[in-house]
């Protein structure tokens, strides 16, 4: 009966082979979070710090600390369903069942998710690129 749940070489081969473009999303996704990281500790750093020459730009780094929360959240949850679609392409295989609507549907949301959070990252530099604005202006 074990034996049974054992995939032969090829179709694993197959499913290994399908598994290249999310694990690929998956990484990208991760390097992405680290980016938002980074620069979210930059803003709370800032925060931290409470210079004086700071007084209203507070307010421009708080927007950007919540439009970066925003695209971390995103971004985690566009990670968290590319790691489902890669198990469901493993059990699929495994149990040899049809995963292949289930799989479009966690891609497209995970894609979906990723691009809202890049959407809060484009309006993150928005926000800071008039915070540097204001800087020269005075």
């Amino acid at each position: 009966m074990l034996i049974e749940l054992i995939p032969d070489a090829e179709r694993l081969s197959k499913v290994f082979s399908e598994a290249a473009a999310p694990a690929f999303f998956l990484g990208a996704v991760a390097g992405f979070i680290s980016i938002l990281m980074s620069r979210l500790a930059d803003v709370m750093e800032r925060m931290r710090k409470g210079e004086p020459e700071i007084g209203d730009d507070r307010a421009y780094l708080l927007k950007r600390a919540q439009l970066l929360l925003s695209a971390i959240r995103l971004s985690l949850a566009g990670g968290l369903c590319t790691t489902l679609l890669l198990a469901l392409a493993f059990l699929g295989a495994l149990l040899e069942l049809q995963h292949i609507y289930g799989a479009a549907l966690l891609f497209l949301l995970a894609t979906t998710f990723v691009g809202l959070s890049l959407l809060r990252f484009f309006q993150e530099v928005h926000v800071s690129l008039d915070e540097l604005r204001r800087f020269r202006r005075e």
